[in-house]
């Protein structure tokens, strides 16, 4: 089965008020055909937006290190699974996985 994925990749810091300007939003076709053994590809129904992200978006070295320019805003995502390698999960069950803001993730 093929997917249109959207993600958001982080590419600037602010320096104030943070908007749709620090973001790009990346489209990538995945392929559950190309799911590795142990894998599963996760369609996201919840992502979360918390506050200590803005924190990870300065430039200072906080309690942790600043969010990557360049990447897929990281954060929390509660999820189905709609295919899977895995002995251990099945279609239709819910995960949660720090895979960031996209509508889909491939996770082990």
């Amino acid at each position: 089965m093929k997917i249109t994925n959207k993600q958001w990749i982080y590419t600037e810091r602010p320096t104030g008020q943070i908007g749709e300007e620090h973001y790009k939003l990346n489209i990538e076709e995945l392929n559950s055909e190309d799911l590795k053994e142990g894998e599963v590809l996760v369609k996201a129904l919840y992502i979360s937006v918390d506050p200590y992200m803005r924190i990870q978006q300065s430039s200072h070295d906080n309690w942790e290190k600043p969010h990557p320019l360049g990447v897929i805003q990281g954060g929390g995502m509660v999820g189905e699974v709609i295919a899977s390698r895995s002995d251990k999960l099945k279609n239709g069950e819910y995960v949660n996985s720090y895979s960031g803001w996209q509508e889909y993730a491939i996770v082990s």
